[in-house]
């Protein structure tokens, strides 16, 4: 594994992590919307979707 790959997917299972405790947020409170929102501007896409797209990425 290139020191590149090992970058990679340390910051997929990082933001993945990060992507799974907001998923357990209620998302009608404002302050929780700002954390989605900040997620997103981090991930390029909501939490949600990106356990969907990464989750188990370093399995493959």
């Amino acid at each position: 594994m290139t020191p590149e790959q090992y970058y990679k997917l340390r910051k997929h299972h990082a933001l993945l992590e990060e992507a799974e405790k907001l998923d357990k947020l209620n998302a009608d409170e404002t302050e929780n919307i700002k954390r989605f929102i900040a997620f997103k501007q981090k991930a390029g896409m909501m939490p949600k979707e990106y356990i969907k797209e990464y989750d188990r990425c370093w399995d493959k």
